[in-house]
């Protein structure tokens, strides 16, 4: 049974150097980031962890009889220039650390403790209404991500569901809130960015980014998120749509209690409160 140190041991004969994570939620702007990190040459940051593993793409080929052997593959071979670089959702992290413990018997596997110099990156979005709503929309379309330049799909028919995106924000709030716990309860210091900030200040941001990861960038300027990710914001070319959704989820958000909401969303916010008030999440499928 191998041991954390063989696992770390063969990273670094395969040439891995150093590494780093992207804790992500869904719509927090991650992939915008990714890929200016992918243009800089540090690494090629995707989700590589997303399970199940016998179905994904970067598994599903790999040799090995173990995820413990086959992890040290897909490291190795998806480095760039000595470094790897992932993108993690808080249950991806989990299930690998998960499998890990299993197969080298241990009751916790910090995955700090195998990857080499292994740093980590934490964006979030400072509104989560609008990353709810972000995420409501492309659930909804089926288009999560737009290439720049690339044509703009029509403006789809998305229909207003408040307690779709009540329950979207519901899920956002606990997964920024369990990577949040998950990095105190192992006092790890990740560099956090906001989206938002990252916006509106790329440079400084990706100055801060550059130093956490230790690593000198051999562009003498900064990127800008908007020109240079290779991604166009939805919000922007589906801009009315998205407006008209937040404009109506806010004022039906804070009159929840009031005669008008109660009447207009009458049937669906009492499913909702018999899920939560009533231990609905016991009940069969109907």
């Amino acid at each position: 049974m191998p041991t954390i140190a063989d696992l770390r041991a063969a990273l670094l004969d395969r040439g891995v150097q150093r590494s780093y994570s992207i804790a992500f939620t869904p719509r927090c702007g991650s992939t915008a980031l990714t890929h200016l990190l992918q243009k800089e040459g540090l690494g090629n940051p995707t989700e590589y962890f997303q399970y199940p593993y016998d179905t994904s793409k970067y598994w599903n080929w790999l040799p090995g009889e173990t995820v413990a052997a086959r992890f040290v593959e897909l490291v190795s071979r998806y480095q760039v220039n000595g470094i790897f670089a992932s993108k993690q959702a808080h249950d991806h992290r989990a299930f690998l650390e998960g499998q890990l413990e299993m197969e080298l018997g241990l009751p916790l596997v910090h995955l700090d403790e195998i990857l080499p110099d292994h740093r980590w990156i934490f964006m979030h979005r400072a509104d989560l209404v609008d990353q709810a709503i972000s995420t409501h929309v492309a659930r909804s379309s089926g288009v999560w991500h737009l290439l720049s330049g690339a044509a703009a799909p029509e403006r789809p028919a998305v229909a207003y569901d408040y307690v779709s995106i009540l329950a979207r924000l519901h899920q956002l709030m606990g997964a920024q809130f369990n990577w949040e716990l998950y990095f105190r309860t192992r006092g790890i210091r990740p560099l956090v960015i906001c989206y938002e900030d990252f916006l509106a200040d790329t440079g400084t941001i990706w100055a801060a980014l550059l130093a956490h990861l230790g690593v000198e960038s051999e562009s003498e300027a900064a990127p800008r998120l908007e020109s240079d990710a290779g991604v166009d914001r939805l919000s922007d070319r589906w801009h009315e749509l998205y407006e008209d959704l937040r404009v109506r989820f806010v004022r039906d958000f804070l009159d929840a209690g009031k005669d008008r909401v109660w009447n207009e969303l009458g049937d669906s916010l009492a499913r909702w409160g018999e899920f939560f008030d009533r231990d609905g999440w016991r009940q069969g499928p109907p």
